[in-house]
């Protein structure tokens, strides 16, 4: 008789015990925060977008405390400086670049398609809505020749505030993943977006 009063003791303290453990698993899984796995972990990352902003985010006031300047980044050199939109505009390579982030901005597909080389690598940019765009960043990291034509990568690095994903779904909100825009000459000897890579 004690013999089944302790076994049936013990059975109980057992089964409290995984009832314990179970109810600990479920509690963490519900209370911890999810993290979103890494490109490296997982082919998909799930990213929260936001609505497309109503109004011109120019005059946003959200926006405009943003630090909203060019900026040219020197690896040689290793400095960095920000670029006023008179430089840019004498600069061609620059100008493209400029160009490029006040279309992003603007919401302006049409004028990124125009931007794009004829020859450009299979590139298709849809219709999207204004992006808040901070924090840019442009790096001139390579130059080559290939069949007598001048092609020049450079290095974007950008945030994106309020992110609403009709550009960009690769990135959420104020995050940054870098971006390689390779511009080409064309016979006028102005610069076009042959290729965009991320």
């Amino acid at each position: 008789m004690r013999k089944d009063k302790r076994f049936r003791i013990a059975l109980i303290v057992c089964a409290g015990v995984v009832l314990l453990a179970v109810l600990i698993v479920v509690l963490l899984t519900v209370l911890l925060p999810k993290e979103e796995p890494s490109p490296s972990q997982s082919g998909t990352v799930t990213i929260r977008f936001s609505e497309p902003y109503d109004g011109d985010i120019r005059t946003s006031e959200v926006y405009l405390v943003l630090d909203r300047e060019f900026h040219y980044y020197d690896e040689n050199r290793g400095w960095e400086r920000a670029v006023s939109r008179e430089e840019t505009d004498a600069d061609p390579e620059w100008r493209v670049l400029q160009s490029y982030f006040d279309c992003l901005i603007d919401g302006d597909a049409a004028g990124l398609r125009a931007l794009l080389a004829p020859d450009a690598n299979g590139i298709s940019v849809p219709d999207f809505a204004q992006q808040m765009v901070y924090e840019m960043r442009v790096t001139r990291i390579k130059e080559t020749e290939e069949n007598g034509a001048l092609r020049v990568t450079y290095r974007l690095e950008y945030r994106i505030h309020q992110n609403n994903g009709t550009y960009r779904r690769d990135v959420g909100s104020d995050a940054m993943r870098p971006e390689y825009l390779t511009l080409t000459k064309d016979k006028n000897g102005d610069f076009c977006i042959f290729d965009i890579q991320r």
